[in-house]
């Protein structure tokens, strides 16, 4: 509720909305007047709580399962202005179960702001305090349900005094008073200094949490803050990068950049002007050599590149002039995996969602050799039942020339997703659109052109095709699974006749 200066009531502000479901919506809607009336009403949930900072805002906390914004923030005409930048939303636990003792989500019943725009949120459901940072980040949490000093039995309340923070118990009759560790203490000093400016005094206070733990991924983001504010742009992207946060990596190497750039702009343009010379001389020089002959013989290693472009021609030529030779999608296979390799593992940080440590290119290997062999043997299954005119091998070399997308695109890809912030990535993303695109439509013609099929029947054929992979996949997971039942039997029955004799 909102008063004016002389006590007189203004209106509401900041209230919850209201959740229904579509189908509530729908039966509402359709119900007579009087079947409304008796209807449940579509009512928000009240606040339970709620605490003022030192900035004139509003915390408020709601009593709701499952809620994804059980805190809020209010501003003065009462809207939600809590930063939720942190990996997951500040809401409590949030992997639970809905079984057990404290069965469901966290549900805040109390929520107290602190310095530096930090604030505690206390959980009814299993009485621990968890606090967070201004964007949402969750730098620790305490407490518990039981007997044990520090734990509650009904938390109900809670208070900051000074660094301390103070819980009531309602069942227990008991105050708790929590004084900061030296661990906590030092985070809350960190995140302090850095909202106040005083950068050097928050990272000297985040390196000495690091030393306590090493693992603490807002620690490194806090640097990387203090690095930012002092202008170390490049410092900033390393601190970001191991703290694992995006959008602050992609600022401070926006202004990176800019500072490559105006450093070394003619050293660029020139660059950029001889490569654009470069190549326009190489297409001259093409372009009249192609005019001096009259046939152009189109070699093996050239062959994928004239069928990406001239898909009918490329086709029609491999499989009846014998132009597609089979170590040309052995290559072709052996660079799609190492350029895959090389895209998870050095594509820029912004779109690189990967731990490169934990990369395995035995697996890169698998995800690409037997979905190739998969789709070739089931194509040539099912065509064969079709009347299609393409052996096997025609099969294979079709399906490893539409792979060619991928194979070009990949690592100039890679290149440009080092040069890019996170709000320039759509154009990276766009290429993995392009290049699955343009293999899908050489796929297309390439099984069209092989097997003689009209363009429908290649439609489903290919969709037979992925039917017969599952197909195919179910029957050799069942094999292998039959199998290892086998061999623990074969294994449980030579166990039991050695103890035996």
């Amino acid at each position: 509720m909102e008063f004016d200066a002389a006590g007189q009531f203004i209106g509401f502000i900041g209230t919850n909305r209201v959740k229904f479901s579509p189908i509530d919506l729908f039966w509402k809607r359709i119900s007579t007047r009087s079947q409304r009336e008796q209807m449940q009403l579509f009512i928000p949930l009240e606040f339970n709580n709620m605490d003022i900072d030192r900035d004139g805002f509003i915390y408020t906390t709601t009593s709701e399962e499952k809620s994804d914004q059980p805190i809020k923030r209010l501003n003065p005409s009462g809207l939600d202005i809590l930063r939720a930048k942190g990996y997951f939303a500040p809401k409590g636990d949030i992997h639970t179960l809905d079984v057990g003792s404290a069965p469901g989500s966290s549900i805040f019943i109390d929520v107290v702001s602190d310095e530096g725009g930090m604030y505690s949120a206390l959980d009814a459901k299993r009485g621990r305090i968890f606090t967070y940072d201004k964007d949402g980040n969750l730098l620790y949490v305490f407490g518990g349900l039981g007997s044990q000093q520090g734990k509650f039995r009904t938390p109900s309340a809670i208070a900051m005094l000074d660094d301390k923070l103070l819980v009531l118990d309602k069942d227990n009759n008991r105050l708790t008073l929590f004084q900061p560790t030296m661990y906590g203490s030092l985070i809350r000093e960190a995140v302090i200094s850095l909202y106040n400016g005083e950068t050097e005094k928050s990272t000297s206070a985040w390196r000495q949490v690091l030393q306590l733990n090493g693992n603490l991924e807002v620690a490194y983001i806090g640097i990387g803050k203090s690095s930012l504010k002092n202008g170390d742009n490049r410092a900033a992207m390393k601190y970001f990068e191991l703290g694992n946060n995006r959008d602050n990596y992609s600022e401070a190497f926006k202004r990176y950049r800019k500072e490559i750039v105006f450093e070394h702009f003619g050293s660029i343009m020139l660059t950029i002007a001889l490569m654009i010379g470069g190549s326009i001389a190489v297409v001259k020089f093409a372009s009249r050599r192609r005019k001096s002959q009259h046939y152009v013989e189109v070699g093996a290693l050239k062959s994928p590149f004239y069928t990406m472009v001239h898909p009918f021609n490329g086709f029609w030529e491999m499989k009846y002039e014998n132009k597609g030779k089979l170590r040309v999608v052995a290559i072709l296979l052996a660079l799609l995996v190492l350029f895959t390799i090389i895209k998870r593992q050095y594509s820029g940080f912004v779109v690189n969602f990967n731990n490169p440590h934990e990369l395995n290119s035995l697996n890169e290997l698998k995800f690409i050799i037997i979905p190739f062999i998969l789709w070739c043997v089931a194509n040539w299954s099912l065509t064969t039942l079709m009347d299609g005119e393409g052996k096997f091998k025609d099969i294979v070399k079709a399906t490893g020339y539409a792979l060619m997308p991928f194979v070009i695109i990949y690592i100039p890809q890679t290149l440009y997703s080092n040069m890019i912030t996170g709000s320039e990535s759509a154009f990276y993303y766009l290429l993995d659109a392009v290049a699955l695109i343009w293999f899908i439509w050489l796929l297309f013609v390439g099984t069209m052109t092989v097997h003689q099929y009209s363009a429908s029947k290649t439609v489903v054929t290919m969709l037979l095709t992925l039917v017969v992979i599952g197909i195919m996949v179910f029957l050799g997971v069942l094999f292998f699974s039959m199998m290892q039942q086998l061999a623990n039997f074969i294994t449980s029955i030579y166990r039991e006749l050695a103890f035996r004799f």
